[in-house]
């Protein structure tokens, strides 16, 4: 059977809070800026198999809930 290497997934990236806003090198975040999927994953350098599904669908719901809020004037 031929090996070939693939891009499996993608961990690590900006980091997130529990709204799943995007923040800054300071730690603050960054306004109208949100993450989702495995972008910004919890489990950046250690991979636990069949997490980033269940990571998917909580992180997207969170993100599109909260990026509704936004009043798009503000």
């Amino acid at each position: 059977m031929p090996l070939v290497p693939v891009a499996y997934n993608c961990q690590d990236g900006p980091k997130r809070d529990a709204k799943c806003r995007v923040l800054d090198v300071y730690g603050d975040p960054i306004p109208h800026l949100y993450i989702c999927g495995e972008l910004g994953s919890m489990w950046t350098a250690v991979y636990q198999g069949a997490s980033s599904n269940a990571e998917c669908m909580i992180f997207d719901r969170i993100a599109g809930r909260e990026a509704a809020k936004v009043d798009p004037k503000a």
